[in-house]
């Protein structure tokens, strides 16, 4: 009979692997975090369609926690705010990724054709990454290939006013700030009317599936006392790697303002350090366990 303390040990050793070797989905990664609380954008580019646009500049807000934001605000162009993570690729059942974001509009978002609220997007960048304000280039220059899933919802209440877009590849600029472009995978109503001077958190997630070919895709967006998810299941994927995001405040074309921050991309996926360390805790567990019991006197 083996003594009790080294069945515990065994066992505690091989739930220490079981647990490390699963971390990935105890444990969330978080790849973006920004509220702008120093003044900066951080890596975080503005894209614009025309040069009469306004630039995507940090103002201060006591809308968030940390008195900072993004302003978006349309002109004649309409922008975008853009960034790199590192890379991940959704290769097992459960993996997901997800972008979220806070939007508070100063003043009513609803305006003739501008009645487009918070626009998200997840994609994978196969050409050049930003490394700059890109503003009244030439469609087609600053964005290479880029492929992935896009969600938005209208500020105004009105039927099938939260969107869901596959873009295979994005094109132009316009591609991932303007609701209209893409294939549209779906639509629904959330019924309600994104008020100002109140904030909303939206968060796009991709998930894969079972048969990690098809992913489900939900565009969540709550405030004000409304909370609204929209769920796209089973959609065969163009793309299960994802290294950029994109999102707009605001893409109407009358001056209407939004202000962006909190802003997060989590997955999780462990990154490649992450789950080297993963894999020589567990291999150190296993290790401690086989010592332990070639050491012990007492065997069966």
């Amino acid at each position: 009979m083996k003594p009790l303390s080294l069945n515990l040990l065994k066992i505690g050793g091989v739930g220490m692997v079981a647990g490390l070797l699963s971390s990935q989905v105890a444990f969330g990664v978080t790849l973006l975090d920004e509220d702008f609380s120093d003044g900066n954008r951080n890596g975080w580019y503005s894209t614009n369609t025309s040069t009469s646009a306004v630039g995507n500049d940090v103002v201060n807000s006591a809308a968030f926690s940390s008195g900072k934001a993004v302003r978006f605000y349309g002109g004649s162009g309409n922008n975008a705010l853009v960034s790199s993570f590192s890379g991940v690729t959704l290769a097992s059942s459960g993996d997901y990724l997800e972008f979220s974001a806070s939007f508070y509009y100063p003043s009513n978002p609803v305006a003739s054709n501008a009645t487009t609220g918070p626009v998200l997007a997840l994609y994978n960048n196969d050409g050049s990454a930003f490394a700059s304000d890109e503003i009244g280039t030439a469609y087609g220059t600053i964005v290479e290939n880029w492929e992935g899933y896009k969600a938005t919802k209208f500020a105004l209440g009105d039927t099938n006013d939260i969107r869901i877009y596959s873009q295979d590849p994005v094109e132009d600029t316009r591609s991932f700030i303007y609701y209209y472009t893409g294939s549209s995978l779906g639509s629904d109503s959330t019924g309600f009317q994104i008020a100002r001077s109140e904030v909303y958190s939206a968060t796009l997630r991709i998930e894969l599936q079972e048969n990690l070919t098809d992913v489900d895709l939900s565009y969540v967006i709550s405030g004000n006392g409304s909370s609204y998810t929209y769920l796209i299941e089973d959609v065969a994927a163009s793309t299960l790697a994802f290294n950029q995001v994109a999102m707009a405040g605001f893409s109407g074309q009358n001056a209407k303002e939004a202000l962006v921050s909190d802003i997060s991309v989590t997955s999780n996926i462990p990154e490649p350090g992450v789950a080297a360390l993963i894999i020589a805790g567990g291999a150190l567990g296993l290790v401690m366990v086989r010592r332990r019991r070639s050491s012990s006197p007492l065997q069966d």
